[in-house]
């Protein structure tokens, strides 16, 4: 079986769709597993619950990431330091 890293940047608005895309790659790659990397701005952890039980029932990792402004700072090159 293969796991195949998936990285998904959205808010708590697409959290839905999300679940649609789950769902879709579960029934088109029944062979293959997935390990979901969500970077997100602020969505609260309760709810993360339905894509928590969602990615268990398929096999799925998943890791959520927060980021904020600073998470992308400019990097110094080093004739820049």
């Amino acid at each position: 079986m293969n796991t195949i890293p998936l990285l998904t940047t959205l808010d708590r608005n697409y959290l839905p769709q999300l679940q649609v895309l789950l769902c879709s790659l579960h029934v088109n790659n029944l062979g293959d597993s997935f390990s979901l990397w969500l970077l997100h701005s602020g969505i609260p952890e309760k709810e993360f619950m339905g894509i928590r039980s969602q990615c268990g029932k398929y096999g799925y990792d998943l890791s959520p990431f927060r980021w904020t402004q600073s998470s992308f700072r400019t990097p110094r090159s080093p004739d820049n330091s």
